[in-house]
């Protein structure tokens, strides 16, 4: 998922945009802004989510303030079963992908 979320850098995309803020996100979200303004904000959170969850590295550190804003905004809870939380990326994943497929046909 990341290095999907990574593929969005793409140099047309970032053509298309006034931001030079660095990292794909920035430069979907800014893109978004600028072309599709009311677009739904859930898409770059997720997208923003699982690139946390990502990012660092196994073993995971529990202890990171990111991880666990992302564990509990996700699961309501600290202790997660760490497999559940994996589905829950992928299923944050597919919701911004048919987010995007909203945005862009309609």
């Amino acid at each position: 998922m990341a290095l999907l979320i990574d593929g969005i850098n793409d140099s047309k995309l970032k053509k298309e945009v006034s931001s030079e803020l660095p990292g794909s996100i920035n430069v979907l979200e800014a893109f978004f802004k600028e072309k599709y303004p009311n677009f739904d904000e859930r898409i770059i959170n997720n997208f923003h989510d699982i690139m946390t969850l990502r990012s660092k590295k196994m073993p995971i550190h529990e202890d990171d303030p990111r991880i666990i804003q992302v564990i509990l905004k996700w699961e309501q809870r600290f202790h997660t079963n760490w497999s559940a939380l994996w589905i829950k990326a992928l299923m944050k994943f597919r919701e911004s992908l048919f987010g995007l497929q909203e945005l862009f046909t309609n």
